[in-house]
């Protein structure tokens, strides 16, 4: 296989192919690491966020979608969440329940998740902030098909989705 080399030198990325083929490009990330890396080479707007609320990064990025523009365009919207600290969310009860003497407080979780538990309602407890997290980003996976839906755009945009849980 033949290896391409972009203006940015050699793994020619998917946004420098996009803007030379006259594309507008913008992407909207919520997550540091994603600022010190390549993977910002092409893109036209970069905007790197620390922990913003997901919904301020997902209207960052509408926003830019709605802008008036004549080409066609690249958008990279990228939530953060479901990641430890997790945040109290609507369908999350158990975890928050009160009453509750077990070995997993809403501090030590804030962390991560531990490796080995044993206890099937200590497992419900611990899952539980992680899937009102997921249920958080799927509603504003749906605010974005539904503003693009609005704005006429889903016959002409592929939307890809994709995640790290």
């Amino acid at each position: 296989m033949q290896e391409r080399t972009g203006q940015y030198g050699a793994n020619e990325t998917l946004a420098e192919r996009f803007t030379a083929a006259g594309y507008a490009t913008a992407a909207f990330l919520n997550n540091p690491w994603l600022g010190k890396s390549d993977l910002g080479k092409g893109f036209r707007v970069y905007e790197v966020y620390s922990r913003a609320p997901d919904e301020d990064v997902l209207a960052a990025g509408l926003e830019w979608i709605e802008s008036p523009r004549e080409q066609p365009f690249l958008a990279w919207i990228h939530l953060l969440d479901p990641h430890a600290p997790y945040s109290r969310r609507a369908g999350s009860a158990i975890f928050y329940e009160s009453g509750y003497e077990g070995h997993y407080s809403e501090e030590a979780l804030s962390y991560g998740m531990p490796l080995a538990v044993h206890d099937e309602r200590e497992l419900d407890r611990i899952r539980d902030p992680y899937d009102g997290e997921v249920r958080y980003v799927d509603e504003l996976f749906g605010r974005l098909i539904d503003r693009l839906t609005v704005l006429g755009l889903m016959g002409s945009t592929s939307v890809v989705a994709t995640a790290d849980h």
